[in-house]
């Protein structure tokens, strides 16, 4: 976000959303809010809507349900990798007060947003973006946390 005292998407110009079609989940998602989190019995998710002015969505007579939003949306493949780095935001090491080494930091940067990168260094073969990203995040949790306290 762009630190414009509104924390305004640098994507959003006079026209509209700039990336729209590769926009991210959160903005998938609005005007839900989506909250999840990691229980004995599974994952769980909590949603709450959000009604701002700037949101021309509800002047619109279509009422949608969370599922029609979501498959509307393309929301759950979005959904499957948020989850997974429940993971790694959960993770006891940093529940308890584990602070990331800069190579640490540098490992979550390279497997989160540059998969080409990623892949020439573990050589893993995959050629599926999504297969790769899922990977990589279990790959980030073992070489990050396996010598954690």
């Amino acid at each position: 976000m762009v630190d414009d005292g509104r924390a305004s998407c640098p994507f959003v110009g006079n026209e509209g959303c700039r990336v729209y079609n590769d926009r991210p989940g959160a903005c998938r998602t609005y005007p839900l809010g989506r909250g999840a989190s990691l229980e004995a019995q599974g994952d769980k998710a909590l949603h709450i809507l959000i009604r701002e002015p700037h949101c021309h969505g509800f002047a619109e007579e279509r009422e949608q349900t969370l599922n029609q939003w979501q498959n509307d949306q393309d929301l759950q493949e979005y959904n499957r990798y948020n989850d997974e780095m429940l993971a790694v935001i959960n993770h006891p090491a940093l529940l308890t007060g584990h602070r990331m080494s800069r190579k640490q930091a540098d490992n979550f940067i390279l497997c989160l947003y540059d998969l080409d990168r990623f892949q020439k260094k573990v050589a893993t073969g995959r050629q599926n973006d999504t297969a790769l990203l899922s990977f990589a995040i279990k790959w980030f949790i073992k070489q990050s946390f396996s010598s954690a306290p």
